[in-house]
């Protein structure tokens, strides 16, 4: 490839593959031709214990499957490339930049506070419902919930990377404004219409 001409700066970059940690570093680009390398290192194998419920083999778009462990639902976001970024965000948004993901499962909803409490025993939330998102919790704290996650043997469990999450919220690399689509009040609680409170997951 040719590569991408970006202008001077620093850039952060992220490399991922299934069944390897995602690797996140810096690169400087000054006023000459610059490669970045990244080394992937392997996740640990993890024995498996048999689900009720296992994720299934076979996949294509639409398909769903739940956690029957917790009762968290996912979705399955089949394989793609599109443009990450924006050129009219912030700075770390540039430059716009074609990014292929494999396919990966993503969960349907927010963790609920019902699905948090069941791995965590406690629920930090100042606004209170079964149904309504975890919040108050910490990356440090979903880091912990997600290994209770693996060691409950129902599956394998991680955050997304952050093109993972650009590529689902999108609605595959769309070029929506929102998650969804343009029409914020349709798609989402915000400051406007939320009375300054969260909401039960999947209203919006």
């Amino acid at each position: 490839q040719d590569g991408i001409k970006v202008e001077p700066g620093q850039y952060k970059i992220e490399v991922s593959k299934a069944g390897y940690k995602t690797f996140v570093g810096t690169v400087d680009v000054v006023d000459r031709d610059v490669v970045a390398t990244a080394e992937l290192e392997k996740e640990p194998e993890v024995a498996q214990t048999p689900a009720t419920s296992p994720r299934p083999s076979v996949t294509s778009k639409g398909d769903t499957w739940r956690d029957p462990v917790t009762g968290m639902e996912f979705a399955w976001v089949p394989k793609g490339c599109y443009q990450m970024g924006s050129n009219f965000g912030d700075a770390d948004e540039r430059p716009v930049h074609e990014v292929c993901v494999d396919g990966f499962w993503m969960g349907k909803y927010e963790v609920t506070q019902t699905e948090w409490q069941r791995m965590m025993g406690t629920n930090p939330s100042h606004f209170k419902g079964d149904r309504n998102p975890v919040e108050q919790a910490s990356w440090n704290d979903a880091q912990d919930f997600i290994s209770k996650l693996n060691a409950s043997g129902s599956s394998r469990f991680r955050l997304p990377t952050e093109a993972e999450w650009e590529y689902a919220a999108r609605s595959g690399g769309r070029n929506e404004k929102y998650a969804g689509g343009d029409d914020i009040d349709r798609v989402a609680w915000y400051k406007g219409n939320s009375e300054g409170k969260t909401h039960s997951v999947g209203t919006k």
